[in-house]
């Protein structure tokens, strides 16, 4: 699956104003205008926080079909690991939401995905002990790639600044 190609893909250097239409040239002429049409159909529904729910109150346009079904197939991907525990990046109700991947499932005909969808969310109990794990003081993280900038952010971490250099 290229679901995630845009957002956290290797490319080579892309040149031109526009990296976004660069991308996508690149990805139709790699793997195809079909897979590329599947990846914007699934972005274009908007799956993040609150997604499901939205999808679930207002309902499914109906030529999203298949972006639909690769989106809930993304969605086991982040079940599977627990991942989502220490990083709710959807909000704090991973068994709402988990309930309504469901029923959006079984709405394309898919009970095989939709039992997936619901047995990775009931391990999400025993998964409770994570929360413990999560440093909440930190606030986020940054990749430093040069040696002066790691010194300044060791300096600001030493001046109280919430920052945690390793």
């Amino acid at each position: 699956m290229f679901h995630a190609s845009f957002d956290t893909g290797r490319f080579p250097k892309l040149d031109g104003p526009d990296q976004k239409q660069a991308k996508r040239d690149y990805i139709a002429k790699h793997v195809g205008p079909r897979p590329l049409a599947l990846i914007e159909e699934a972005r274009r529904l908007d799956f993040d926080n609150g997604g499901p729910e939205r999808l679930m109150k207002d309902g499914v346009p109906a030529n999203h079909r298949d972006g639909l079904f690769m989106a809930l197939t993304h969605e086991v991907d982040d079940l599977m690991d627990g991942g989502l525990v220490l990083a709710p990046k959807y909000g704090s109700s991973i068994e709402e939401r988990s309930r309504c991947c469901a029923a959006l499932a079984r709405q394309l005909d898919e009970e095989q995905l939709a039992q997936t969808i619901e047995a990775h969310a009931e391990r999400y109990a025993s998964y409770a002990w994570m929360q413990g794990l999560e440093v909440e003081k930190l606030s986020g993280y940054s990749v430093v790639p040069h040696w002066r900038s790691y010194l300044r952010l060791r300096r600001s971490a030493r001046r109280g600044a919430n920052i945690k250099v390793y």
